[in-house]
């Protein structure tokens, strides 16, 4: 079960969101630009994962290419409702450069399925299947300012490659089968719960 209180971390991440406090990068435009995805459509980073919405998000903004995708992700971050859906985004988005590090998100600590831990998950708090984002954790405790999407977007800007995954060419079949190798898993220490597993499938719905 969620351990991290939803209302601290809403309030905490549209305090972000709104500017006080957050990070500002003058050379990327504020206007906005043209896209279809409505953050409304996208759950918060404590609410249950889904996976479709995500995936139809990530699809849209790689149509762009990387230099306008990435200024309608700094777009997307600096609205009201943004409560960390870009930051999840950015996971799906860039990939790892070279032999260097690609920081989890910075939301507190995450509480883990099945005995693993971060070593087993190095697209924290995703696990792509055959490009597939699962949400593999249940959520986030610990106290603390979680880290602003805009700010987690500039670090994935300077320090990783932008993504070749193929999301558009995911499917609901895609989908079915990839939560069949997750479930089936041998990443899992202990055997998942009922819950844990029925918050995996969840995803899929």
């Amino acid at each position: 079960m969620f351990t991290l209180n939803k209302m601290t971390l809403a309030v905490v991440m549209l305090v972000l969101s709104s500017g006080c406090g957050g990070y500002h990068d003058s050379a990327q435009p504020l206007e906005s630009i043209e896209g279809t995805i409505n953050l409304n459509d996208l759950p918060m980073v404590y609410d249950t994962f889904k996976i479709a919405p995500y995936v139809r998000a990530a699809a849209e903004i790689q149509s762009m290419g990387k230099d306008k995708g990435c200024r309608y992700l700094y777009h997307l971050g600096g609205t009201p409702n943004e409560t960390g859906q870009i930051a999840t985004l950015c996971r799906m988005l860039f990939s790892k450069k070279g032999k260097s590090e690609f920081r989890p998100l910075g939301f507190g600590h995450p509480e883990f399925l099945g005995g693993t831990g971060a070593d087993d998950w190095p697209l924290l708090p995703l696990e792509l299947i055959d490009n597939v984002p699962f949400f593999i954790i249940s959520g986030y405790s610990g106290a603390g300012e979680a880290e602003h999407s805009r700010a987690y977007l500039k670090y994935c800007q300077g320090n990783c490659e932008w993504s070749k995954t193929p999301f558009d060419k995911v499917t609901d079949e895609t989908i079915e089968k990839a939560l069949e190798k997750l479930l089936a898993s041998k990443k899992w220490k202990t055997p998942l719960t009922d819950y844990q597993r029925e918050y995996l499938i969840s995803q899929t719905k």
